[in-house]
């Protein structure tokens, strides 16, 4: 299975026979769609991994640019939708440092669809730890139907593992997950998943000492949340119940 890895819970192409180019004249407003020129699509533009940068924050915040990827996640509309969508570059830049991903804001509009190759000019921001294209000028959709490999993601992650690099990216988890927690489901539609059962907590395990935190900081490596891509307080209906059925008093979800 395939999901993203939003940063908000690290701690959440198309058949065109001519390119088709968007203006957006405010982040509320759907944007007018007109046909570039035959040039559009090309030239030289600003990588993602270059606009990611190789540390927490981009190092081109406020910096206007041009980029290009694929679109490997939609999540647009207005509120509660998260008002976006995520952008990959087709091949990255061969840098484990450095994630292939950014965030688009869209305001209410409803541009792209999955697997659209997108050109985008815009203004770098950082909101939330993650780095995003806001205000942009342009945005064309250059073809149809693309599509990104995921990178196979396991856990535990080794020591010392950052998820930085996999930003706004598409991934797969080839394990069969537990759920380990659902404290959040309800108020937030979010569950939190762990390979290997469910995790300990560290002081039913052991008393208060040097084993109790090497077990937390194991757990911390062995756990990924899962959420439901909408900003809502108290969904309703709430998503992740089984069978991908909505939550219900006949079909619970069941930490383990």
């Amino acid at each position: 299975m395939s999901h993203f890895i939003p940063p908000h819970l690290r701690r959440r192409v198309l058949w065109c026979a001519w390119p088709l180019a968007v203006a957006c004249s405010s982040p509320n407003t759907k944007p007018v769609i007109t046909a570039p020129g035959p040039n559009t699509c090309a030239g030289s533009v600003t990588s993602i991994p270059a606009i990611q940068g190789r540390t927490d924050s981009s190092p081109l915040v406020g910096t206007t640019v041009t980029t290009q990827g694929v679109v490997v996640g939609d999540f647009e509309g207005p509120a509660p939708a998260l008002r976006g969508f995520y952008l990959q570059d087709a091949t990255g830049d061969g840098d484990p440092e450095t994630s292939d991903g950014l965030f688009v804001v869209n305001g209410d509009a409803d541009s792209v669809a999955l697997g659209d190759v997108i050109r985008i000019t815009g203004v770098v921001a950082e909101v939330d730890q993650q780095t995003q294209l806001a205000s942009y000028s342009t945005m064309t959709r250059c073809a149809r139907g693309a599509s990104v490999t995921p990178t196979v993601l396991t856990l535990p992650l080794a020591a010392n593992t950052s998820l930085e690099r996999l930003e706004g990216t598409l991934i797969a988890l080839p394990q069969t997950l537990t759920v380990t927690e659902h404290f959040q489901l309800g108020r937030f539609g979010s569950i939190v998943l762990s390979s290997g059962g469910r995790l300990w907590q560290p002081t039913e395990r052991f008393a208060p000492g040097p084993e109790a935190a090497a077990l937390q900081e194991s757990n911390m490596r062995n756990r990924i949340h899962l959420d439901d891509a909408t900003n809502t307080q108290n969904p309703d209906p709430i998503t992740f119940g089984r069978a991908a059925t909505a939550l219900s008093a006949a079909n619970t979800l069941r930490a383990g």
